[in-house]
């Protein structure tokens, strides 16, 4: 029993670590993309 709750619960971590990495990843690409658009649009109202 004890084996197969240690199991579980380092299961369980692993997937908590991995749900938050790609939480940070996603974050970190809608930033960047984020952050493009809004050097277009400071790009374009300059050269306008």
């Amino acid at each position: 029993m004890e084996i197969i709750t240690l199991l579980l619960k380092a299961t369980a971590v692993l997937l908590n670590n991995i749900i938050l990495k790609e939480v940070i990843a996603v974050k970190a690409v809608a930033g960047i993309a984020h952050m493009d658009i809004i050097r277009k649009l400071i790009l374009k109202n300059n050269i306008e």
